[in-house]
């Protein structure tokens, strides 16, 4: 797809995990008018994570994020009927990063250890 220049903006977003470290990403093409329109992303969801316990260590733009900053980050155990693996029952978590003030036109990286409760 070709964008015209201060028409339009588009932006892949990218996650992946490893050894329950979350990582999310951007990237973005044709900045301009979202950077132009003062866009922001104020929240990510995150869906289908193993874990149990609240994520901690955010990272972003491989900066830590402060306790001074407004961003929150909650989890919440999703509700699936029957899922084991093996004998083990599954958990599975939704994880909500609130309060971001990323804007739309720039290339972000965030990224998270997800909680284990013992």
């Amino acid at each position: 797809m070709k964008l015209a220049s201060g028409s339009a903006t588009y932006v892949d977003f990218y996650a992946t995990v490893s050894q329950g470290t979350v990582k999310l990403w951007s990237e973005v093409q044709e900045s301009k008018f979202a950077l132009d329109k003062g866009w922001k992303i104020g929240k990510v969801n995150v869906l289908g994570l193993d874990g149990s316990g609240a994520p901690s260590t955010l990272e972003l733009d491989g900066k830590p994020v402060t306790a001074a900053s407004n961003v929150e980050m909650t989890s919440l155990e999703q509700k699936l009927e029957d899922l084991q693996v093996g004998s083990e029952k599954k958990r599975i978590v939704m994880v909500e990063v609130n309060g971001l003030e990323i804007p739309v036109g720039k290339n972000f990286a965030m990224s998270w250890k997800m909680g284990i409760r013992g």
